[in-house]
């Protein structure tokens, strides 16, 4: 599918990257990438943040820090492969892996650095116009 949408920046960009699925064989675990239903009919791409045994799992896009608990019969497929900038890779190349871990154990931090990296992109969006 080709990914709508800014929540999963910097990972995924709107329009630009496509993300392949597969059927969810087992639970989901921390730092996968799942598409799943809203009950408004939406369809969401986000990262498992945490699993919850009976429930399901909190989610939360790379590019947010509101987290949704998700159940597991509304999860429709998890990522296990993706195309950014015109280059494939695996959920199981070891840069991938690297930057699932770093951005799920850094998710208390994610609101700080966020709001920090959109005023510095403002700033810079600011000095280009009066250049």
């Amino acid at each position: 599918l080709t990914v709508t949408g800014s929540s999963m920046a910097p990972m995924l960009h709107d329009r630009r990257d496509r993300a392949w699925l597969t059927r969810l064989t087992r639970d989901p675990k921390k730092g996968d990438v799942i598409l799943y239903r809203r009950k408004n009919g939406q369809y969401v791409l986000h990262r498992v943040i945490r699993s919850e045994d009976l429930m399901g799992c909190v989610c939360c896009g790379d590019n947010d820090w509101r987290t949704e608990l998700v159940h597991r019969a509304d999860i429709l497929g998890v990522v296990c492969a993706f195309c950014r900038g015109g280059e494939t890779c695996t959920v199981q190349n070891r840069g991938y892996r690297l930057y699932a871990w770093l951005w799920t154990q850094t998710f208390p931090l994610r609101r700080p650095l966020l709001l920090v990296r959109r005023l510095l992109g403002r700033l810079k969006r600011a000095w280009r116009i009066r250049k």
